[in-house]
């Protein structure tokens, strides 16, 4: 994994959430965490759940994602 230094710039409302989820030397981590996460969720890809898992597992991941996928949508038309 190559990392590379960048400047951002945050809401308020973000850095808190950023500030009260990562330490100070672990916030790029997790910064990057949440962009890689949020681009699965919204693109539909992901673990589809392990083929030694149950089919109600698989289910239920598969499930888990679309809720979220939904909960993104629901957020950016309230915005």
């Amino acid at each position: 994994m190559v990392k590379e230094k960048v400047m951002l710039a945050f809401t308020d409302e973000a850095l808190s959430i950023i500030n009260s989820n990562a330490s100070e030397r672990k916030r790029g981590e997790w910064v990057s965490k949440v962009i890689t996460d949020y681009n699965r969720i919204m693109s539909g890809v992901g673990e589809l759940g392990n083929e030694d898992s149950g089919l109600l597992e698989r289910i239920d991941n598969r499930l888990a994602r679309i809720e979220k996928q939904l909960a993104v949508l629901m957020a950016k038309a309230t915005a």
